[in-house]
């Protein structure tokens, strides 16, 4: 399979994940909710130009919200982090 960029990538997880890319982003934007980025709005996955936006300040809480979850804790700590080869089980 050829992929043409990122962006087809996000494209492709997003409609594998909710079924359709305006699913995804109603996903996206009720996360950005409970993350507490009420002055954001996502239209698609990979960010090209579309009627979204946001805000520095939405960014930064999206940001610590990443930061504080485990697993980015665990890899922000190693300096080197061996990740296991792909299975099927382990890539959904």
């Amino acid at each position: 399979m050829m992929i043409r960029s990122f962006n087809d990538v996000a494209l492709a997880l997003a409609r594998d994940t909710a079924g359709s890319v305006p699913r995804f982003a109603q996903l996206m934007n009720a996360k950005a909710r409970q993350m507490g980025m009420y002055n954001s709005r996502f239209a698609n996955p990979n960010g090209l130009p579309a009627d979204q936006y946001s805000t520095a300040i939405d960014m930064a809480r999206c940001a610590y919200y990443v930061y504080r979850t485990r697993n980015c804790a665990i890899l922000s700590a190693n300096a080197n982090m061996p990740l296991p080869a792909p299975t099927a089980e382990r890539f959904c």
